[in-house]
Formats: structure tokens, C-alpha cells, sequence
């Protein structure tokens, strides 16, 4: 299937080869998928070269440079793609992920505090999942997100955290991902004080997985029963 795909972005390119997003495309092809990534990285290049408004190739040669380690470069270039697509979801996913792994550097290139990059995070996160209400793996990102805050030094908010679980649990695709979000909806409830919210997801997460010790645990101190 790829070598077929392959061909037919060939064609289009022989025929297109001036198409920002054609080249775009192509090199997303090549990078995650032949793992021809230098020859991918190229064509991303040539797309912004061809149009510098190209928003997906800028994000895409965003997340490049910062796997590679210049992450001046991939700032730069995610922000503007964000600059050109301020609610593409993917974008902001992104910048999100890049602003909670990468924050020991990215403080000093932002001249930004911890808290403030957390807090930045955040907001894109949330603005991300708000976008793409029926995606469960950008809605279980923002969920994920919450449990960052102690890598700031910060305390989560975990009444919001245990909303934003419950709300991956109708996205959710399998009974693992089904069993994980309610399993979470219920530590978040417990980890907000708000043992007797933990209650029902926990019930619910063990008619998914009965042999969770993790489930049995919680359900029980949500219920206030010695383990």
C-alpha cells in the first residue's frame, strides 16, 4: 500500500511539482512511513519554500528540529504555523507537548517562569480538545496533562482533571481505553478530595477489568473500607 501511495504522490508531484502541499504530503509520506526521513525533511522544506504560509509543513518541520535536539528552530517554526492556524488542534497539541517535555529550555528561550509554561500548556491543551471534541486521543492528552503539574513544582487542578477524564470515557475506542479513562476519572475524584464523585467510575472500570488491584484499591478508599 505504501509503494502504491508512493507512486501516486510521485505522479502528482511530476505533474504539480510547485504544490506546497503536495510536497507537503509527499514528505509526511517519506518521513513516518518509508522511514526516509531525511529525503521527507527535504520536501518539508521545499513546501515552505514554495509557500511560506504553508502551515503543515511549518509543523511538521517544527516537530523535526525539536526531536532533533534545535529547538530554536522548531519554536519557530511551530509558532508560526500556529501564527497561520491559531485553531488547528494538531498545532496546538504540539505546542503543548513541546511546552511540558521541553520546559527546562524553553524558560529561557520564552523568558517565561515554570508555572506560566505550565499554565500555557494547559490552556493550549484544553483549547485542542475543545476543538476536536470527538478525538480521544487529543481529549486523553489534555486528561494525561494534569498528572505534568508536578514536574512544575505545582499542584493540579484535579476537580478539572477529573472532568477531563469523564469526558474521554464516551470517546473511548476499546475497553483498555475505556477501563484507563475510568479508572483515572476515579483517581482524579480521589486526588480532589471528592472520594464519593470516585465511586461509580471505579464500579464501572472493575465490570471492565475485575482483576485490577489498582480499581479494587481505590474503590475501596473511595468508599472509606480498609483495604
Amino acid at each position: 500500500r505504501i509503494d502504491v501511495l508512493e507512486k501516486q504522490w510521485r505522479w502528482i508531484l511530476d505533474r504539480y511539482p510547485q504544490d506546497a502541499r503536495a510536497n507537503n504530503y509527499y514528505g509526511e509520506l517519506l518521513y513516518d512511513y518509508t522511514g526516509d526521513g531525511q529525503r521527507g525533511f527535504q520536501y518539508w522544506l521545499t513546501a515552505v519554500g514554495l509557500d511560506e504560509n504553508c502551515a503543515p509543513a511549518h509543523n511538521n518541520l517544527a516537530i523535526h528540529y525539536f526531536h532533533s535536539g534545535n529547538y530554536a528552530e522548531g519554536l519557530s517554526h511551530l509558532q508560526r504555523a500556529l501564527k497561520l492556524e491559531e485553531d488547528n488542534p494538531d498545532f496546538l497539541y504540539n505546542m503543548a507537548q513541546m511546552y511540558l517535555i521541553h520546559f527546562d529550555t524553553l524558560e529561557g528561550m520564552l523568558k517565561m517562569s515554570r508555572e506560566k509554561l505550565y499554565q500555557e500548556a494547559m490552556k493550549m491543551s484544553k483549547k485542542a480538545a475543545d476543538l476536536a471534541p470527538d478525538d480521544f486521543e487529543i481529549a486523553q492528552d489534555y486528561a494525561v496533562n494534569f498528572y505534568a503539574a508536578e514536574n512544575f513544582g505545582l499542584e493540579a487542578d484535579w476537580r478539572e482533571a477529573a472532568l477531563a477524564w469523564e469526558r474521554t470515557v464516551p470517546l473511548a475506542r476499546t475497553e483498555d481505553e475505556r477501563f484507563y479513562s475510568l479508572l483515572n476519572v476515579g483517581r482524579a475524584w480521589m486526588r480532589a478530595a471528592q472520594p464519593e464523585n470516585a465511586v461509580k467510575p471505579l464500579e464501572d472500570a472493575l465490570t471492565l477489568n475485575r482483576e485490577s488491584d489498582v480499581a479494587k484499591n481505590l474503590l475501596a478508599k473511595a468508599k472509606g473500607q480498609p483495604n
